[in-house]
């Protein structure tokens, strides 16, 4: 049990003292207002602006007070910044909140979403750092509590397009008629159809992945998938329902045109399956009406908490945790699921090798590794097989799990 004084309350506090020591140092805590009545034993944390010589001080500022500015917390916090140093849990609460993205100098791209190189995480040099893993590890082991080491795998992918040229009609490409032509004839497998391949390995993973499909009903320069009336397709989903968590990539314009509701109607059809996970195709979301639209829809965990043109950690933080409605001041049911790479952004927008790509995905391996952390990475089905854009592709996927299950088979 934690003993924590502080003359504080409020909605913020409780939120990040439960995602502290309740989610992720799994232990037991208490809150006292009155200095008296902390026990003179135990585990002792005072957070307030004054040290009172109980226990463990964590300076306070104002970031945790109701509309208060949770930047002031970020004074000397980083890497190097130890336990007592700075506003630990307004910190916590900075990043997790996403406060800066309530910003009226929040920045936004051409997609309007918010961009990476205006978080405090990238400006300082952090993104690509569990800092939020990293401060409550410290955290534990100041108050001699056991932590947690070695990352675990949680694999996703996101399947925009299930075939180059099945299901299609009859439009030559550019320098790859023939390859078409092999494919719609029976004599060579479609490029993008890696399912069987996916499968093979996701049987030696230590969590069963899961698999997001977009269900636009109408085709627009983002969503390219088939149309959610296809046989194939929906046999594709369904298949994939019957083995593996299925969640709903909303339409790239499905939350701004009211189209969502209609989209997981539509796979709770094709599966016979509640809806309740999510990922925004492209990462196109913003804070907080689309998550509250989840919410409304019934989604209960969504995996977009990420960016779209730069790997890192966008909360700053690998695991699950629930997502802090900041205008309604009230932690929600929305658990949000991190994740910190996607194959797509190494090579699209960073032009990585595949090599490099393999030395980039063990770099923020080792990094969760010191902190027990969770990876949740992004793979596409397309990238996995013998599209020529992406060979070599499917062995840093595999040498990837190597790493996390030594035992999968050549």
């Amino acid at each position: 049990m934690v003993h924590i004084y502080t003359p504080l309350t409020s909605p913020r506090l409780n939120y990040v003292l439960g995602v502290i020591f309740r989610d992720h140092l799994r232990v037991g805590y208490r809150v006292y207002t009155n200095p008296a009545e902390l026990p003179e034993e135990g585990l002792r944390i005072s957070y307030s602006t004054e040290d009172l010589g109980v226990g463990l001080w964590i300076p306070a500022s104002r970031a945790l007070e109701n509309g208060g500015p949770a930047l002031e917390a970020m004074r000397g916090a980083g890497p190097s910044a130890a336990v007592g140093s700075f506003d630990l849990f307004g910190a916590v609460f900075f990043c997790l909140s996403r406060f800066e993205e309530y910003l009226p100098t929040a920045p936004y791209d051409h997609m309007s979403r918010y961009e990476p190189e205006g978080s405090w995480a990238a400006r300082n040099g952090f993104l690509e750092r569990p800092l939020v893993d990293e401060w409550i590890v410290a955290l534990g082991r100041a108050l001699g509590l056991p932590v947690a080491a070695g990352a675990r795998l949680f694999a996703s992918y996101d399947v925009d397009q299930p075939w180059c040229y099945k299901h299609k009609s009859w439009l030559p490409r550019s320098g790859r008629w023939m390859e078409q032509w092999r494919v719609l004839s029976g004599r060579a497998r479609d490029p993008f159809d890696n399912f069987h391949w996916m499968d093979s390995v996701n049987a030696f993973l230590p969590e069963a992945p899961v698999y997001f499909f977009p269900l636009s009903a109408r085709r627009t320069a983002y969503d390219k998938n088939p149309s959610p009336g296809l046989p194939a397709y929906q046999e594709l989903i369904r298949a994939h329902g019957a083995r593996y968590p299925v969640g709903i990539h909303p339409s790239f314009y499905s939350a701004a045109s009211d189209l969502l509701a209609s989209e997981i109607e539509v796979l709770n059809r094709i599966t016979g399956l509640p809806v309740t996970i999510s990922r925004f195709h492209y990462i196109h979301f913003r804070l907080p009406s689309d998550y509250r639209l989840l919410l409304e829809l019934g989604i209960r965990a969504d995996y977009s908490m990420g960016y779209g043109e730069r790997n890192g950690f966008r909360a700053s933080y690998s695991r699950p945790f629930p997502w802090y409605d900041l205008l309604r001041e009230t932690e929600t049911s929305l658990q949000v699921i991190p994740f910190c790479w996607m194959e797509a952004t190494s090579y699209h927008v960073s032009k990585l090798s595949a090599e490099a790509a393999l030395a980039e995905l063990l770099s923020y391996k080792a990094a969760l590794d010191r902190v027990g952390g969770r990876f949740t990475p992004i793979w596409h089905n397309n990238s996995l097989g013998l599209d020529p854009r992406w060979i070599g592709w499917r062995k840093v996927y595999y040498d990837f799990l190597k790493a996390f299950v030594p035992t999968l088979p050549l």
